[in-house]
C-alpha cells in the first residue's frame, strides 16, 4: 500500500457502524454481526447447488474444488467404467456453502472430499472438516495429500477403492464397450459449439 500525505493505512479491531466509524457500543456491535450474518444466509440461497457428475446415487460420491475437478472428474469416468456406482461434484462456494448439498449426501453411501490439504489433528482435511461442521454427517471421510503435485487419478482411486484393481477397462459379456448416457458421443459438445467461430 504507497503511503501519501503522512497517512497510513489503518486496520482497526472495533466494530464499525454503517458510516464505517469506528465504534465500542455493544448494541450497534450485535446489530452489525446480525447484519454480515444475515447477508451470508441470503447469499446461500442464490447461491446454484452443484451438478452431479457421474451416477446422482450409488455408493461413493466424490467432492472436489479447485485444482481436483480435472482429476476427480476422470476418477470418476474410470470408476464407473469398472461397474462403481459413482458420482461427483465440485464446489465453487465455499462460506457460505450452498444449501440442498444435504439432498445429494443422502443419495450415496460414502462421501470422500479429495483435496490438497492436510488432515491435521482431527484426521480430516480443511474441506471435509468444514462440510461434516455443516452437515453433521458422519459418513464424510478425507482423502489428502500435501507434497504440492496435483493429484494423479490412479491416486485417488487408489485411495478411495483400496484393494480395486483399475488397471483394465471392463469389457461386458457382449464385447461391447460401455457408454454412460453422460459420456456418450451424441451428448458431448464439439469445440465448435461450445466456442464461438472466431474467438482464438
Amino acid at each position: 500500500t504507497r503511503i501519501l500525505d503522512g497517512k497510513y493505512p489503518l486496520l482497526s479491531g472495533l466494530e464499525h457502524d454503517e458510516m464505517g466509524h469506528p465504534t465500542g457500543s455493544p448494541k450497534l456491535h450485535m446489530v452489525m454481526t446480525a447484519k454480515r450474518r444475515n447477508k451470508l444466509r441470503k447469499l446461500a440461497e442464490e447461491i446454484p447447488v452443484p451438478e452431479i457428475y457421474g451416477d446422482e446415487e450409488g455408493d461413493v460420491l466424490l467432492i472436489g474444488w479447485g485444482s481436483t475437478y480435472g482429476p476427480v472428474h476422470d476418477a470418476v469416468k474410470q470408476a464407473r467404467d469398472h461397474g462403481e456406482k459413482v458420482g461427483a461434484i465440485h464446489l465453487r462456494h465455499i462460506h457460505p456453502l450452498p444449501n440442498g448439498i444435504e439432498n445429494i449426501f443422502a443419495k450415496f453411501k460414502r462421501i470422500v472430499v479429495v483435496e490438497m490439504n492436510d488432515q491435521g489433528v482431527y484426521g480430516f482435511g480443511q474441506l471435509a472438516i468444514i462440510l461434516r461442521a455443516r452437515y453433521c454427517e458422519p459418513k464424510i471421510e478425507s482423502f489428502t495429500k500435501t507434497d504440492g503435485l496435483t493429484f494423479r487419478v490412479k491416486e485417488i482411486l487408489d485411495g478411495v477403492f483400496k484393494g480395486r484393481s483399475f488397471a483394465a477397462r471392463k469389457i461386458p459379456r457382449d464385447g461391447a464397450a460401455i457408454v454412460h448416457a453422460d459420456t456418450a458421443p451424441e451428448s458431448v459438445k464439439s469445440v465448435r459449439e461450445v466456442v464461438p467461430q472466431g474467438v482464438g
